[in-house]
């Protein structure tokens, strides 16, 4: 067990479950329906780390003006549906959450129905405490700002400098750091961001290590 870290704080999307193509391929096809072109690099790109709130946004000043509600409806139903169809958990994080013995949490921007839902389909579901999923849709504080996190450290009555968080986006390396964290970045796809985590693995393989040993 490790010496040093007592607790593990999850993203969600990118880290346990490989959500982010998908969902950026939503946007896309909403995109299309109403005749804007953009292409699925970009999407994933500029919506990494992001919320729901932004990406809403920027969809709207690509389409011009509409209820947002509407399009965040659309949204959720047309993902939810590839979900289903798809959704896949991440390369070793099965084997990961079987072997470690340390307290976990979830800490998610998105929505708990989505959460558990994506837990559902890939499977994870028995790694965790519903007790310990957090949004930040639900407390109203969004990645990067430190709240989501601190919350999830305190209701697992752990210290920040117990607690080490697995993230995938530059959002979440500097909420992370901003709650006075340790932060892994995972970075299964070699990808250069402008953070500086504690430590940064592309395979679940070695991150456990890194914690355990």
């Amino acid at each position: 067990m490790s010496k040093k870290y007592k607790a593990i704080i999850f993203d969600c999307d990118g880290v346990l479950v490989d959500s982010e193509v998908l969902s950026a391929e939503a946007w896309v096809k909403i995109l299309s329906i109403h005749d804007v072109d953009v292409d699925l690099e970009t999407i994933l790109h500029d919506f990494h780390g992001g919320n729901i709130h932004f990406s809403l946004d920027y969809i709207i000043k690509l389409i011009g003006p509409m209820d947002k509600i509407e399009l965040e409806k659309s949204y959720r139903s047309l993902v939810h549906t590839m979900f289903q169809d798809s959704l896949k958990a991440i390369d070793g994080i099965h084997d990961f959450l079987i072997n470690s013995s340390l307290k976990r949490c979830i800490a998610s921007n998105g929505p708990m129905e989505k959460i558990l839902s994506n837990l559902s389909i890939t499977g994870l579901t028995p790694f965790f405490d519903e007790n310990l999923i957090f949004s930040g849709q639900l407390l109203g504080k969004f990645k990067p700002d430190p709240a989501l996190f601190l919350y999830s450290a305190s209701q697992m009555q752990m210290q920040p400098d117990q607690c080490i968080i697995i993230e995938d986006s530059k959002t979440g390396i500097i909420g992370a750091q901003n709650a006075g964290i340790d932060v892994i970045y995972y970075n299964a796809h070699n990808t250069l961001i402008d953070a500086s985590p504690t430590a940064m693995f592309s395979t679940m393989k070695d991150i456990f290590h890194y914690i355990h040993d």
